[in-house]
């Protein structure tokens, strides 16, 4: 019994030998490092924007000129049709002008004899046996029928239309045997040459193309060769039309094709060309309440928040019109989780 109790005094003693436990705190814990964010960045480089869009137009001369009449009359030729070739200085029409013919033989009797009163009145003036007067009277007179002559002289030369240049005639409005008045409308003429492209656009691509931009031209008929023209925008109209908000631009082709006539219609490709556009992955463009924002790289291995303004969207890119500049670096992948200031390492693909 004694010997049992030694045993246990013996245990006793030895544990109460041994030193405290330290206890365990945030200090004796070892900190675990924090784990980095991988991120994938692409450099911001100035590409060619290159857009390409496709539109119906029509040809249509720019030169039209409209034969009116200058006087009035029966029509006594009249020997062009629509779709005929003139040459500049072609008789197209001729008017009855006998009574102008007959009138102007009068005029031109008077006109002699006023010459020969005036000539008779000088040579008395000259010896003083008449009053200056009565040669000033006479001379005025002579004065007077020179210029019905020459009055009558226009209006016969009126009666004949002849054409101001070569061309095509694209409406014929009368017929001979008509007895027409002064001023009316009797032919139209068109200079091939001025032949061009018009197109209705909407207002939002009228913004984004200036002149000198190129542009591709089909037709769609079986008289010009299917082939593609070169072409620039010459002119682009000033207002819109209110009922649709378009408005008109004219195009101009480096070779007009054989057989082109007003009105046929073509297919009208414009290239517009813009240098400096900035496009990033579409995965890169984040969106919020705020605005629409990226991360870009910053020195210290770290990403800041961007606000940027968006464009045209492609299948994989997207153009960025503000709020970056070509060299940043901007992140495309590893997006989730990421804020303001953190740091980032970059992950080479």
């Amino acid at each position: 019994m004694k010997l049992q109790v030694l045993v246990y005094l013996t245990v006793f003693l030895l544990a109460a030998c041994q030193p405290a436990s330290e206890p365990v705190t945030a200090k004796t814990q070892k900190k675990k490092p924090e784990s980095s964010h991988a991120v994938y960045v692409t450099q911001v480089k100035p590409l060619l924007k290159s857009e390409q869009r496709i539109y119906s137009g029509r040809l249509q001369a720019r030169h039209i000129r409209r034969i009116f009449s200058l006087e009035a009359g029966e029509i006594i030729y009249l020997d062009v049709f629509e779709g005929d070739s003139v040459a500049k200085g072609q008789l197209l029409i001729e008017l009855d002008n006998r009574r102008l013919q007959a009138e102007l033989d009068k005029l031109t009797a008077k006109l002699q004899q006023a010459k020969r009163d005036t000539r008779k009145l000088r040579d008395l003036a000259n010896k003083k046996l008449i009053a200056t007067d009565k040669l000033q009277q006479a001379q005025t007179q002579q004065r007077i029928a020179a210029a019905e002559h020459r009055l009558l002289q226009i209006r016969l030369q009126d009666s004949q239309r002849h054409a101001p240049f070569a061309g095509l005639v694209s409406q014929r409005l009368v017929e001979p045997g008509d007895v027409v008045k002064a001023n009316q409308h009797l032919l139209s003429l068109i200079a091939p040459k001025s032949l061009r492209i018009v197109l209705a656009l909407p207002e939002l691509v009228l913004s984004q193309i200036a002149l000198g931009d190129a542009a591709e031209v089909q037709f769609n008929t079986r008289t010009i060769r299917a082939e593609t023209l070169q072409g620039k925008i010459q002119r682009i109209h000033p207002t819109l039309n209110q009922d649709n908000q378009r408005g008109t631009v004219e195009i101009i082709l480096d070779k007009l094709p054989q057989n082109a006539r007003s009105g046929q219609s073509c297919e009208v490709r414009l290239l517009n060309q813009q240098q400096l556009a900035i496009s990033i992955p579409q995965t890169a463009l984040r969106r919020d309440e705020q605005s629409e924002y990226v991360f870009v790289l910053q020195t210290d291995q770290s990403v800041s928040r961007q606000n940027v303004s968006s464009g045209w969207q492609g299948l994989q890119q997207v153009e960025i019109r503000e709020g970056l500049k070509a060299g940043q670096q901007v992140v495309y992948q590893g997006l989730p989780g990421l804020e303001e200031g953190k740091k980032v390492t970059v992950v080479q693909p």
